[in-house]
């Protein structure tokens, strides 16, 4: 009888685990493991570069075609062609912006400005910037080498030099509408500015002549002499207007053609007293007296 079958040597032990196999790495002597990772760091650090090369000549080529566009449109020119192949010609460029009338004022917000101006004259500024130029103007007057002079003579001008137009400015909120300045005109209500009035009665005591020379014209002539001597300026030799021929005037052509006149005449016109600078440019005068006038401005 045979012999039975022996069982298989791993059915003999049943909690006995399958046997696992790994995978073992490939063993390296230390020396080839050490040259593989310089190898890979090499090509890590040449790629690095090249990519670092590219990305610099890309920045480059972009600041080089940028400023080459700036600075000359010969370098980098764009020709846009229509269907027909034609080029069509560029339109015009715009035209340059207005100057402004007076370069180097910088601009201020209306309101903030009106607010400025009525400080200005409610704070005592006003009067004590004037009683400061008045005396001046005076101790000019009385300059010796003028105390000989025969027929000396100072012009006066009259809106807002010797007669104040404040209150109506403030009532129309600034705005000049010439049918009400001509009422104000007609009404005859202005008061004297006293700082000019004294100079007025200085130079008179001192043995000036005195002409008042306004931009007033001719329709407003008694208005403004009543007013003139309601206020206490009684004695001058004349008393100048615009006449017709002369309302297309400037005020400096206007005023500056009386003076040559009044000098033709024999006036020795050492001062001329206004508010606008245009009441005194032009010649004709020795000193130019420029009351503050920051309402206004008449070329």
């Amino acid at each position: 009888m045979s012999s039975p079958t022996e069982p298989p040597k791993d059915l003999e032990q049943p909690n006995q685990l399958p046997p696992i196999y790994y995978l073992s790495p490939p063993q390296y002597e230390p020396s080839q493991r050490f040259h593989q990772t310089c190898n890979h760091n090499q090509e890590f650090i040449q790629y690095h570069r090249r990519l670092k090369m590219m990305l610099c000549g890309f920045v480059f080529m972009f600041f080089l075609l940028f400023t080459l566009s700036l600075h000359s449109g010969s370098y980098v020119q764009y020709v846009w062609t229509s269907e027909n192949g034609t080029t069509p010609v560029p339109p015009p460029p715009p035209p340059p912006p207005p100057p402004f009338p007076f370069p180097g004022t910088p601009l201020v917000n209306l309101d903030f400005a009106k607010a400025n101006i009525k400080t200005y004259y409610s704070s005592g500024r006003y009067d004590s910037d004037l009683w400061e130029l008045a005396n001046f103007w005076f101790s000019q007057l009385l300059n010796p080498s003028f105390r000989n002079a025969t027929n000396r003579t100072v012009v006066f001008d009259v809106d807002d030099t010797v007669l104040a137009n404040y209150p109506e400015m403030v009532a129309t909120d600034f705005g000049y509408i010439p049918k009400i300045f001509d009422a104000w005109v007609q009404s005859a209500n202005a008061s004297a500015i006293q700082q000019t009035k004294w100079l007025y009665e200085r130079v008179l005591h001192e043995g000036y002549t005195v002409i008042f020379l306004t931009g007033r014209k001719d329709t407003q002539a008694n208005a403004t002499l009543n007013n003139l001597q309601r206020v206490g300026f009684t004695q001058f030799s004349q008393l100048i207007t615009r006449n017709s021929t002369e309302y297309s005037l400037t005020a400096e052509q206007y005023k500056s053609q009386r003076r040559k006149s009044l000098t033709d005449q024999g006036y020795n016109i050492i001062g001329c007293v206004g508010d606008q600078f245009s009441d005194c440019t032009g010649g004709y005068t020795v000193y130019a007296m420029k009351v503050p006038n920051f309402c206004y401005y008449i070329a």
